[in-house]
């Protein structure tokens, strides 16, 4: 499926079949964007295990960024020895024994939840490492060129089909 055929869809049921159209093609775009980005904010976004990963540095680096596509982090997973990395949100810091007190040390745990956009290592890395991510994404955004695959078995209760890029 293309975006070509979403729009012309579109255009049937806003009975908007004529030039000059009453609805521009970039804003019927934008539209389908949103409502496809919306769809996966609703249901936790598309399952995406292959695409990032975070070069941890061993110069003492503890801030890192994440993709603003990631809705949310599954799980993590050191790429060179294939063991897990725990995902510890903020607030349960205390419960895991975990305090910033400035420990050095091969990374544990990504903490979740500190800033938008962010995750802090713990503890302070002093070894580099690859740690690939297992996420919840949002879609590319949508354009005229964009093609799709269905994907209706989403595995999390969704009933509805869904749109996401193919490839």
């Amino acid at each position: 499926t293309t975006t070509a055929s979403l729009l012309a869809t579109a255009r049937i049921e806003l009975f908007d079949l004529e030039t000059p159209y009453l609805w521009s093609d970039a804003l019927l775009y934008s539209y389908i964007d949103e409502a496809q980005k919306q769809f996966c904010r609703d249901t936790y976004g598309i399952e995406d295990s292959r695409t990032y990963s975070l070069s941890i540095l061993a110069d003492g680096t503890e801030w890192y960024a994440i993709n603003a596509r990631i809705l949310k982090i599954r799980s993590a997973v050191n790429s060179a020895t294939g063991k897990p990395v725990d995902l510890i949100a903020v607030e349960k810091m205390d419960t895991s024994y975990m305090k910033f007190d400035g420990a050095q040390g091969p990374i544990k745990a990504l903490i979740t939840g500190l800033d938008k956009g962010f995750v802090r290592a713990y503890p302070v890395p002093n070894e580099a490492a690859t740690i690939n991510l297992r996420t919840f994404v949002l879609p590319a955004t949508v354009t005229s060129v964009s093609s799709f695959v269905i994907d209706a078995g989403r595995g999390n209760g969704a009933s509805h089909a869904f749109l996401k890029p193919a490839g």
